[in-house]
């Protein structure tokens, strides 16, 4: 169906570069009529972003339905949609599936009978454009009507356009004449906003668009044709058509099959009742009948205009059943209709947080309070995001005055126990999710509950939790899936295992169960079972999914076939919807069969459109220099220069700027990396590159082998955003950095805070610690990519990390004692642990040593240091470990209050050239210096100790092995220059490398 008659191939009148016209507005004429000029190229000459959303009510016979449909194909404006709301039926939508075109989007009400309004009205709700053209299906339409009409309203910066007159025909007497002048429903383009809802009777939308607008009256009444009304009065105005104007509406309109398609009789109409009240909306509302309520409100609004909340009740009932970004649409246009009213912002929060922007959705909160300060949705959302944010002692206040303000808030009693689980404070909150479960009923209480007492040790209590749950509330795979959490939260994947066979039919049909069963038995060594199920499914389009079918290909040694999966999803497309170890995957393959070339470009051509893109687009970038300099190695090519800040995705950072919260002074981005250069700059022999640079990783090993080599005292820090929380910040942030401290804590030592005095005791102990190391690790570009790309987060974790790399480029003032760094130190990269150990480097550095100390809060560190590195291990001096971790050893013993000062005391006792490894968080960096100050060589292990122990806490590099391997121990062995230039590190003889698992 092309809605073209028998004529030209050309879809042009000859007449179609010009057409009279007259502008009106609120006021009167604009001006005397005129002539408007189009031009013969007219589809180009307006940008392409102007998309027209034609709304088609289908309630009449199919085939007047179809020929209005082939009419909206037959446009030769190319930015388009088509929104039929079909309320006859099921007859149309077989032909819109046969026809596949995505332009046409096909909407059943949930009833029918409804008014040709509320049809309307549902319509445009669903629509994505900016702009909104009636496309009835009892008319004909030119397929030059959307494009002239369209460039008429852009020439004159009108909102609405009309045909002045339209065609009418006479199917008897096959005459074809026009309308007497009159603005006519039908023939309506404008702006969404201008399309009031409702309307009043034939023409009432066009009407009150003519009314309060600026509006462009078309004179081309061969753009639509319709049927010609009977009657005397009907005919009175009207005037018979140019015969050249007659012959081409003859020649393009298919009329013959118009007249056969009326002459079909009309499906029964359906009694349809619909009260227009606000309290008849709420109800439908409160009985989940959502269209019901769409229409109700859509009937206050069109009789009195409708109040704020009149128009975000029908928004609100419109997200239950219409397209999220059309949602989205409705809340910015009531945030502009209405400038001084909460309502629009708030709805348009609400969406930004439905989509995953949660930067946009703070400063859409942000703006509701503005506009009214105790606008009580907009402070509820404001505290949950920042509970969602890791803000829980800021939040946490906020909302206790809010549950007093609206105690049946249930939404408030679960942020108040998400609160408690992020201070880790595991008691109260209990007693919180056990309060939402008997005061609200809250679905997600049960599994938190279950968490709460299983990191409590209550692991019986917890099982019974969920077998206790009503299956009215917990269908099965809800509760194998909970099982499932619990059992990985617990670390007994034998568990995991049993739930999800315990009914495989169920499993491999349940999406989400069937990822945990391909993820159980690749982690069981059962990888051939998790590829054939992969397999069978398909990779599919969600990333989770992705994520684990592709590590099951890998661990059944089909990477081939992994590898094509992974090269199929180098789009940007599929790129921007990926996950960030996905990602990092699919350069990583892109890299090796197409070049780094390729990898940078797929990466670049990434939009950043949100918070969580440009922060993987960042790290990938880095992560991608490093898997170059380690493929550099393994291939026997030279190591690839420094990162440039050239590439598209760097550069993307500078648009970040806008997304920074207010509270942070200046640019935190410009600071860091002013602050790292003047650190590069500064410091001789910079080694901040040890992730991407084996040079530089084998000169911090070589340092510290040779220290082991000579018996030379060494303390060797690593300094990170937690470090950072303890020395002093930079002008205007310093009033943060109590706070910031109080929500480290929570991750150091659970609900025990220390006074101003213990914490000022710390910092001062901290910066003599820094003072007297001989090697430190700073925060790298690297790592503030991680932190600053999520700037609605950028809380304790980024000023904690500004205030190191700032510390060495003076920009924050020097703690009591004065300067931290000094010229004799060497400065490295704060993640130089994990860098040696995905390069492979503590093997020939521990290997050799034969025995040494630990510090540590893991008992089965001393057994895999022997198990690792044959290293006997002579003495372990225990502290708790970190509580967001592991439960403490000794139940209410704090780290600093009760160990602290015993551990410095033992560690007095260390002998001269004595080897320890530190893995005690902020205060391992002072029993490094205290091991250094009798004689001893302190290295700060950090979580590649938990690593080694086989439990994973830090994010770390996916080609970390935490081992040494064959195929670098090969790339060594063909580096002679590598290997002679370090000769502290070789291995000590007859080491044997372990082999990978």
């Amino acid at each position: 169906m092309t809605g073209a008659g028998t004529g030209p191939a050309d879809p042009r009148h000859a007449f179609a570069d010009r057409a009279p016209a007259r502008v009106t507005t609120a006021l009167g004429p604009a001006g005397p009529p005129m002539m408007l000029r189009f031009g013969r190229d007219l589809s180009n000459a307006i940008e392409a972003d102007h998309r027209i959303s034609c709304i088609l009510v289908a309630r009449g016979s199919r085939s007047l339905a179809r020929l209005a449909i082939g009419a909206f194909q037959a446009q030769t404006w190319p930015h388009r949609e088509l929104v039929i709301v079909d309320d006859g039926d099921e007859g149309l939508a077989g032909h819109i599936e046969d026809l596949a075109d995505r332009r046409i989007h096909l909407v059943r009400p949930g009833r029918r009978g409804r008014p040709s309004d509320a049809l309307l009205e549902r319509g445009i709700a669903e629509a994505l454009g900016p702009f909104i053209c009636r496309w009835d299906e009892d008319c004909l339409h030119d397929p030059l009507r959307l494009e002239l009409q369209f460039r008429a309203l852009a020439m004159q910066r009108a909102t609405a356009c009309v045909l002045a007159r339209r065609g009418e025909w006479e199917p008897d007497s096959d005459r074809l004449m026009v309308s007497a002048p009159q603005p006519l429903d039908p023939s309506l383009l404008c702006r969404r906003s201008a399309m009031a809802p409702g309307g009043d009777g034939p023409g009432g939308a066009a009407r009150a668009a003519v009314s309060q607008h600026r509006v462009v009256h078309l004179d081309l009444p061969q753009m639509l044709l319709a049927i010609a009304p009977a009657g005397q009065d009907a005919r009175a105005g009207r005037s018979a058509l140019t015969p050249d104007v007659a012959g081409s509406m003859r020649c393009r309109l298919p009329l013959a099959a118009f007249a056969a398609a009326l002459r079909e009789p009309l499906p029964a109409p359906s009694a349809a009742s619909i009260e227009g009240s606000a309290a008849t909306a709420v109800q439908a509302m409160r009985e989940g009948r959502f269209e019901d309520a769409f229409d109700s409100w859509s009937l206050v609004i069109g009789r009195d205009g409708g109040s704020p909340a009149d128009h975000a009740g029908r928004i609100a009932a419109q997200s239950r059943f219409c397209r999220p970004q059309a949602t989205h649409a409705s809340w910015r246009d009531l945030a502009d209709r209405f400038p001084t009213a909460p309502e629009g912002p708030y709805g348009l929060g609400r969406s930004h947080l439905a989509a995953g922007r949660d930067g946009a959705a703070r400063r859409a909160f942000e703006m509701a309070l503005a506009r009214a300060a105790d606008h009580l949705p907009s402070r509820i959302e404001l505290a949950i995001l920042r509970v969602d944010q890791g803000q829980d002692l800021q939040a946490e206040d906020e909302l206790l005055r809010l549950a007093a303000l609206a105690p049946a808030e249930p939404r408030i009693a679960r942020a108040l126990a998400i609160a408690a689980m992020g201070r880790l404070d595991w008691p109260l909150a209990l007693q919180r999710w056990q309060k939402a479960w008997d005061d609200f009923g809250a679905p997600s209480a049960p599994q938190r509950i279950a968490v709460c007492l299983a990191t409590m040790g209550r692991t019986d209590e917890a099982w019974a939790v969920i077998e206790g749950v009503p299956g009215a509330i917990w269908d099965k795979p809800t509760r194998i899936r909970i099982k499932c959490r619990i059992g990985r939260l617990l670390h007994d994947f034998g568990a995991v295992l049993a739930a999800l066979e315990a009914d495989l039919e169920l499993a491999t049909a349940d999406d989400e169960l069937r990822d945990m069963l391909i993820e159980a038995w690749t982690n069981a060594r059962r990888a051939d079972q998790a590829a054939d199920l992969a397999a069978r499914f398909g990779i599919g389009r969600d990333p989770r999914h992705q994520e684990r079918a592709i590590q099951a290909l890998i661990a059944a040694d089909r990477s081939a076939e992994a590898d094509r999966h992974l090269l199929a999803l180098a789009t940007p497309a599929a790129l921007h919807r990926t996950s960030p170890r996905l990602l990092r995957r699919i350069l990583a393959v892109q890299r090796r069969h197409e070049g780094p070339t390729a990898a940078r470009r797929a990466l670049d051509a990434i939009v950043s459109s949100d918070d969580v893109t440009r922060t993987m687009r960042l790290s990938a970038l880095f992560e991608g220099e490093f898997e170059e300099s380690r493929a550099a190695l393994e291939e026997g090519r030279p190591l690839p220069p420094a990162l440039s800040r050239d590439s598209a995705t760097f550069a993307s950072a500078s648009a970040w700027r806008a997304e920074i919260p207010r509270s942070w002074p200046g640019d935190p981005l410009r600071r860091a990396w002013d602050a790292l250069r003047i650190v590069r700059h500064r410091s001789a022999g910079c080694l901040l590159d040890v992730s991407t640079n084996l040079a530089q990783a084998m000169t911090v090993a070589d340092r510290i082998a040779r220290a082991i080599a000579t018996g030379q005292p060494l303390s060797v820090v690593r300094l990170g955003d937690g470090e950072g929380n303890f020395l002093p910040y930079a002008d205007g942030e310093e009033p943060q950095r109590r706070l910031d401290q109080a929500n480290i804590q929570q991750l150091w030592w659970g609900r025990h805070r220390l006074g101003e005095d213990d914490l000022g005791a710390i910092e001062q102990a901290l910066a003599a610690a820094v003072r007297v190391a001989d090697i430190v690790g700073i925060p790298d570009e690297y790592r503030l990519a991680l932190a600053l790309g999520r700037p609605e987060a950028a809380s304790g974790e980024a000023r904690g990390l500004l205030a190191v790399v700032e510390q060495f480029a003076g920009y924050a003032p020097a703690p009591t004692g004065g300067a931290l760094f000094g010229p004799r130190q060497i400065i490295t990269g704060s993640n130089f642990n994990n860098a040696l150990a995905a390069w492979g480097l503590w093997e020939p550095l521990l290997g050799r040593i034969g025995a040494c100390a630990v510090v540590t809060g893991r008992p089965d560190l001393a057994a895999a240091l022997t198990t690792r590195f044959g290293l006997r291990v002579e003495r372990t001096f225990a502290v708790p470990p970190e509580a967001k971790y592991l439960p403490p050893s000794t139940p209410g013993q704090h780290h600093y209050r009760d160990v602290y000062a015993r551990t410095l005391e033992a560690l007095a006792t260390v002998r001269p050239g004595q080897v320890v490894l530190v893995a005690a968080g902020i205060l391992g960096k002072i029993y490094c210096a205290r091991i250094r100050e009798a004689g001893g060589i302190a290295i700060d292990v950090g979580s590649v100790a938990d690593g080694w122990c086989g439990h994973v806490t830090r994010r770390i590099d996916e080609s970390a092995t935490y081992g040494w391997t064959e195929d670098l121990a090969a790339a060594f062995a063909r580096r002679p220059d590598l290997d002679a230039a370090f000769p502290a590190l070789r291995p000590a003889t007859g080491y044997q490398p372990a082999r990978r698992t």
